[in-house]
């Protein structure tokens, strides 16, 4: 009985076969899909909060850069003197060399001389009319180019223009402060950053009023022509382009910078125009849109995160800036 239990286990473990080729191909495929799969969750994962990540540290820098915008119409006011100068004098012009000329002459606008004409030169005799019949300063549709030339048109049926460069005046007079978008060339790209330039102004004829925004030039002092933070001269020794200094990170690039403003007008020289809406204080709705640096957005799968943010300051300037 024991010999023939013997020889029938040994039987049947005789009769048991290993696995097959083809049973040994199919075990490995799905061994590697399952190990694809797990492998592919952990990284779609992995990229997945590398884009949050990316995503919350843009829109905490975009902020960041509004904030710094917003800042800056809190010390003053709507600089709408040059805006004027800008677009009545210096249309469609981008070289930067144009800033702080013709101030006072917006202002001039409001009044008239006995015989009811703009005076050329503003005396105590002269009445302010609080009424402007001439241009908008902030331009009107002939006058304006398109904005890679530094200005958009107005939009149709808004109080307010909408700019791609903010002038910004202390409410002391004593400083100019322009903001706007400057090309950076990045990994042979160009990107925009958020930019600012500050020109001070003197009281030339010390008479308690600034009235120049030109500094006489180091590079040749016979010149009546100096712009702060100057990079390049022409041969006369006259400033020919401005350094205008970044404020935001680099880890973020600017896409769009949109600047609303609203009134259209200076509400304290045209105090007598009732029937535009011009009687609110000067206030400014800022809308920026920003993408991550093309060094951030390596190794980032799918589009690059994009975020637009809006805020609407009022200046803080509670009176005329003479």
């Amino acid at each position: 009985m024991k010999f023939s239990l013997s020889n029938r286990l040994k039987k049947l473990l005789s009769s048991r076969r290993g696995f097959t080729l083809v049973e040994a191909i199919v075990a490995l495929s799905i061994f590697l899909i399952v190990i694809a799969m797990a492998t592919g969750i952990f990284t779609d994962s992995f990229a997945s909060q590398r884009k949050i990540k990316l995503s919350r540290t843009l829109y905490e820098e975009a902020r960041i850069a509004l904030e710094r915008i917003v800042k800056e119409v809190r010390r003053g006011t709507i600089d709408y003197e040059e805006y004027w100068n800008r677009f009545q004098y210096q249309s469609g012009e981008t070289d930067n060399s144009f800033y702080g000329e013709n101030y006072g002459d917006y202002a001039r606008q409001f009044y008239r001389n006995s015989s009811g004409d703009v005076p050329a030169v503003v005396t105590r005799f002269d009445e302010n009319v609080g009424e402007n019949s001439g241009a908008d300063p902030l331009g009107d549709a002939a006058s304006l180019a398109v904005c890679g030339a530094g200005f958009v048109p107005a939009i149709p049926g808004s109080s307010g223009y909408e700019q791609c460069e903010l002038y910004i005046i202390t409410a002391e007079g004593t400083e100019k402060t322009v903001i706007k978008l400057m090309p950076e060339i990045v990994d042979g790209e160009t990107e925009y950053r958020l930019t600012m330039f500050k020109l001070p102004g003197r009281d030339s004829d010390a008479d308690g009023q600034i009235d120049e925004w030109k500094i006489r030039n180091g590079a040749d002092p016979s010149s009546s022509k100096f712009y702060d933070f100057c990079s390049a001269y022409d041969a006369g020794g006259v400033c020919t382009t401005r350094q205008f200094q970044k404020i935001q990170p680099d880890s973020i690039k600017i896409t769009s910078l949109k600047f609303y403003i609203s009134p259209r007008e200076d509400p304290r020289k045209a105090f007598a125009e009732f029937t535009d809406d011009v009687q609110q204080q000067p206030h400014v709705t800022i809308e920026l849109t920003a993408e991550p640096s093309v060094a951030r957005v390596r190794g980032i799968r799918g589009d690059a995160p994009t975020v637009t943010i809006q805020t609407t300051v009022g200046a803080r300037a509670q009176n005329e800036v003479k």
